[in-house]
């Protein structure tokens, strides 16, 4: 399988909607709400002007399947969050390969292109997967914000995890 990445164009908002608006890709986003193609168009002006955001449509094969991307760049700081997920799930393999892709896509462009300092990630116990995820390509858990998140009637802690750069190139020696 082929995984490339390609900027977000106006023509995926409808895709993009879709996804979000998916009970599973909601739960993981902090996304109560259904998004309307306002709010997806809101959105995509945002990321599109900010000069703080930077998103990316995940390909396997040719075909669109997640999105992914640093947000909140602080250049100041040089620092930035990951945001992703999948939009349209293959396999458990495949979706783990897809993501450990993505992680080394975004790692690169943060710290090799951005010359970033700090990558952080934040996912919630209900999805450990993202958490192992993280781990497995190269981040440290470093700490747990408690009860953060309200879902299906019940409190969440979320994971807090990051990667700096000495730890990126360390790694990719």
């Amino acid at each position: 399988m082929k995984i490339s990445f390609r900027q977000v164009e106006k023509e995926d908002l409808v895709l993009l909607r879709d996804w979000r608006n998916q009970e599973r890709v909601r739960k993981c986003c902090r996304e109560y709400r259904l998004l309307n193609m306002v709010n997806q168009m809101n959105w995509f002006e945002r990321i599109s002007t900010s000069g703080v955001d930077d998103m990316f449509i995940v390909m396997a094969d040719g075909r669109p399947v997640g999105v992914c991307g640093l947000a909140h760049i602080n250049w100041k700081n040089r620092s930035a969050e990951i945001n992703y997920y999948l939009g349209r799930q293959i396999s458990a393999s495949t979706n783990v390969v897809i993501g450990m892709e993505v992680y080394g896509f975004i790692k690169k462009k943060a710290f090799e292109e951005y010359n970033m300092h700090r990558l952080t990630g934040e996912a919630f116990f209900y999805n450990k997967g993202a958490v192992e995820l993280a781990l497995k390509c190269g981040f440290v858990k470093e700490g747990i914000m408690r009860q953060s998140v309200f879902w299906s009637g019940k409190y969440w802690d979320s994971v807090l995890v990051g990667i700096l750069a000495e730890e990126y190139f360390k790694e990719n020696r």
